[in-house]
């Protein structure tokens, strides 16, 4: 759609969280062949590395996004209706309402937004007649979607509101996902701590071992 604007480092981070989920069964799949040596996995891909190399990357990457980043809330709310953001919503519920493949919407609504765009009409203005004509063009029948309602799905505040799902941008879902991750990660922080302590337990433990053998 022609008023997409992606954020890469983001959409970088976020395939690499998907292809993340895959590392620990490719690793336990090459481990079940193994028998009394490790010299078939030097034929092997190095997973392990690369999967380090991956999150140390992503990490860096998304310190740096968070780092840098800069929030204008007034300025935010104002735009959020301004660029067309919201224009996958209206696929989605044209899909939702007349069983149209996504591909089709979606060819749909980026052609009433192209035109809308060419026509200088911004989203608080956007013509139910407009997408009649797209939908006219495309799919060959009109939507028949009245302007107040099509403006209300183009409403970024009505638009993150209807996202209820777990996962969704819904106000009430980031604070809980925002707690959950701030309890995962404080959980991950003392099993940290414990599994260190143990570690330096087992080497001291191991050095004066050595130390009583070798005085023996």
């Amino acid at each position: 759609m022609p008023q997409k604007k992606n954020p890469h480092a983001l959409e970088r981070i976020k395939s690499l969280a998907g292809q993340s989920a895959g590392w620990l069964p490719a690793v336990m799949s090459c481990q079940r062949g193994v028998l009394s040596t490790d010299l078939d996995m030097v034929y092997g891909e190095d997973i392990v590395s690369n999967a380090t190399d991956a999150c140390r990357d992503a990490l860096e990457l998304m310190t740096e996004c968070v780092r840098t980043l800069i929030l204008h809330e007034s300025t935010m709310r104002e735009r959020a209706d301004v660029y067309w953001s919201t224009a996958s919503h209206v696929a989605d519920e044209i899909v939702r309402r007349f069983d149209f493949p996504f591909r089709v919407a979606h060819h749909v609504v980026g052609a009433f937004v192209k035109a809308s765009i060419e026509a200088g009409e911004p989203v608080s203005k956007a013509s139910s007649t407009r997408l009649d004509e797209a939908a006219l063009a495309i799919v060959g029948r009109s939507l028949e979607i009245g302007d107040a309602e099509l403006r209300k799905m183009l409403n970024a505040e009505s638009f993150i509101q209807s996202r209820v799902t777990i996962g969704s941008a819904n106000p009430m879902e980031v604070v809980r996902q925002a707690d959950q991750v701030a309890s995962d990660l404080a959980a991950h922080q003392q099993w940290l701590v414990e599994r260190c302590a143990r570690i330096d337990a087992a080497l001291t433990d191991l050095h004066k071992q050595a130390r009583h053998l070798s005085a023996s």
